[in-house]
């Protein structure tokens, strides 16, 4: 008796430790094929930031319209922090070396970045290079985050993240009129529109709901913090749907 006791025991455990290693398998592959999705999102994101980078891939620039002065922006950050400041609101060289506050007027937040590329050494150049390279990566990488939270579909997401990374007029600005600032202010525009989404399609109770207002405030923040009038024309546009929103559902606002 005690024999057929250990030997039922035995298939017990044997059942469960198959039960356990076959939801082990299981949940590998669920993990396994999780990891293959997001490998091959990186690898899009890295792909389009790759074909929106290739004109900084070749020595010197494009001298836009604006480039000269944005150059000058982060030569002057530079200069601010070797004299002390942080953050730097005054750019001592400039202006004959009489210094000027124009951090006070342009915030320059993003710009410490090749600021500090500078102050390791590298050229301007590299520099003004490797700071558009990362601008390419952040907008590729927040578009598809934003697209596809909207669209519930990351591969959709990743289409939208290609269009607008490598939309015509967004190289137009930051590649032919090295407009830096506007050019900046379009990697915080996908967290606007991903954030107003958030607010009016989600319940009020509901997780995202309460993330909506992060994302929203970020979004707000990267445009003051990199282009005044992009921020307040998207203020404006933002002002304009909810006017229109409370014209057609006048109770809707209110519930939010």
């Amino acid at each position: 008796r005690d024999a057929q006791e250990s030997r039922g025991l035995g298939d017990v455990y044997k059942r469960q430790l198959l039960v356990l290693a076959t939801m082990w398998l299981e949940r590998r592959e669920v993990v396994k094929g999780r990891n293959e999705q997001r490998r091959q999102i990186l690898f899009g994101i890295g792909v389009i930031a790759f074909f929106a980078s290739i004109p900084y891939f070749y020595d010197g620039m494009v001298s836009g319209a604006d480039l000269t002065y944005h150059l000058h922006r982060i030569e002057g950050v530079k200069d601010g922090l070797l004299t002390g400041q942080f953050p730097v609101r005054l750019e001592p060289r400039w202006v004959f070396d009489h210094g000027y506050a124009n951090g006070i007027f342009y915030c320059n937040l993003l710009l410490y970045f090749p600021a500090l590329l500078r102050m390791a050494g590298f050229t301007m150049t590299e520099s003004y290079a490797f700071y558009c390279i990362g601008l390419n990566i952040a907008t590729a990488a927040i578009a598809w985050y934003c697209f596809s939270g909207i669209f519930k579909d990351r591969i959709i997401g990743l289409v939208c993240s290609a269009l607008y990374t490598l939309s015509i007029f967004r190289f137009f600005k930051l590649v032919m009129v090295g407009a830096v600032g506007e050019g900046s202010a379009y990697t915080f525009l996908p967290l606007v529109v991903y954030g107003i989404y958030l607010v009016f399609e989600k319940d009020v109770e509901d997780r995202e709901f309460h993330k909506s207002w992060i994302i929203l405030g970020l979004g707000y923040a990267g445009l003051i913090q990199t282009h005044v009038l992009t921020c307040e024309i998207t203020a404006l546009f933002t002002v304009l749907f909810l006017s229109l929103i409370h014209i057609s559902e006048p109770t809707r606002l209110l519930s939010i």
